[in-house]
């Protein structure tokens, strides 16, 4: 196992409740590749029999194939992507295809990646308010292509958004 606790595999603990030693998982996890099984997530299930629902905004890391999706897991609701990073403007992947989904279809949205899923997380609060819900919201900021929300247009497919 690595000595650096890496974000697919904490994630995947935190879901299932286990040690991260036991989790089964050992490096980062291609999106068409399994992941966290559905049937491991006990953190989900047991939210879902409590009457939670449950919105997942941002990176997921943890495979999209049939039993390794977010809705696999019981999202009720899911918007983000699959990749390891997304380009904040251009929602195209490290291979330069469209990454950004809602639920199980790609999505051409206009906006900076952290205020899109910062809105999504909002709206979804709102729409349970008076209601148990659960969120999880993970950003992609520190990793590549560190776009900021107010670099022109003209740097969006330029990778690295420094000045």
């Amino acid at each position: 196992m690595p000595s650096v606790v890496f974000e697919p595999l904490t994630l995947a603990a935190l879901l299932s409740g286990y040690y991260p030693g036991r989790v089964r998982m050992e490096t980062n996890v291609p999106p068409d590749l399994g992941g966290l099984r559905a049937e491991d997530d006990t953190l989900l299930r047991e939210l879902k029999a409590a009457g939670y629902r449950t919105g997942m905004f941002g990176k997921w890391h943890l495979g999209r194939r049939e039993g390794y999706s977010p809705s696999s897991h019981g999202f009720d609701t899911f918007y983000g992507f699959y990749d390891w990073t997304l380009g904040y403007y251009t929602h195209l992947n490290s291979s330069g295809q469209p990454g950004l989904y809602r639920e199980d279809d790609l999505v051409d949205e206009d906006g900076h990646l952290t205020e899109l899923l910062t809105t999504e997380a909002i709206r979804f609060i709102e729409q349970n308010d008076g209601a148990p819900f659960f969120v999880y919201l993970a950003y992609n900021g520190a990793l590549p292509p560190f776009q900021r929300p107010d670099l022109p247009e003209s740097r969006w497919s330029s990778g690295l958004g420094r000045e």
